[in-house]
């Protein structure tokens, strides 16, 4: 993702791309307006892969998750259309059977400027959508081809077992504020972090768990002698860097 919205998302301010103006809701929406469990529903189109599709081999070469699935399907067409209002406050969209026409309000001209989301930008714009609701692409893990009846058993049996695992150590948004307010060496009000997006979220608690975890290492490493723990791109410096 262009360091240019990662940098509009750590100052809370809107994000200007293909036209589009995609507006971060903070914390405080989210619960009081919005609904957190809504905007994650909502957001299920942007995060849709093939992976999530059992789909012969010859027909997910050439099949588009945009025009195939979202443009086809009433309930991602209504998610899509919800998430634009919420996000871009676009209220004027229509669908067509490979692109999304937005008409937007100019105020230079009486005619709204006609804006259009299709294949080639789509992408794009699913990965601000996502960066602003804390959300990423949905990836399945799928069986090796060619196993045996006892080979399939035994995979399946794994993949439950790091499924309940991921499940488990996936820690809760609450979970999540409460380490931003109190896992660091100074508090955060909540009042505070109400305000914050849900990027500006993650990223708190990313770089606290990141600090935290180069502190130990660092306590460790006279005791072990592995300064590779501490060195190169395990450094803090590396470690805390704002990524996509």
């Amino acid at each position: 993702m262009d360091k240019t919205i990662l940098l509009q998302l750590m100052r809370n301010k809107p994000i200007c791309a293909h036209g589009l103006i995609f507006y971060p809701p903070s914390l405080g929406e989210i619960f009081d307006v919005i609904g957190y469990e809504h905007l994650k529903n909502l957001m299920l189109p942007f995060c849709l892969t093939k992976d999530c599709f059992d789909l012969p081999a010859e027909v997910a070469e050439t099949l588009s998750i945009f025009r195939d699935i979202l443009l086809t399907n009433p309930i991602y067409i209504a998610d899509l259309r919800a998430a634009l209002e919420i996000i871009c406050h676009e209220t004027q969209v229509e669908f067509t059977i490979d692109e999304i026409l937005i008409y937007h309000p100019a105020p230079e001209s009486d005619a709204p400027q006609m804006l259009t989301i299709n294949e080639e930008n789509f992408e794009d714009v699913c990965q601000i959508m996502m960066a602003i609701s804390g959300t990423s692409k949905i990836h399945i893990e799928k069986p090796p081809k060619n196993l045996s009846d006892r080979q399939l058993d035994i995979w399946q049996k794994l993949h439950e077992g790091r499924e309940r695992e991921r499940i488990k150590n996936t820690p809760a948004l609450i979970d999540i504020i409460n380490l931003c307010c109190y896992g660091g060496d100074y508090y955060i009000s909540m009042d505070e972090i109400e305000h914050w997006n849900l990027w500006q979220l993650m990223n708190c608690y990313t770089v606290r768990v990141g600090l935290k975890d180069y502190n130990d290492c660092l306590a460790l490493t006279p005791v072990t002698y592995d300064v590779k723990a501490i060195s190169n791109d395990k450094h803090w410096t590396n470690r805390l860097k704002v990524r996509e």
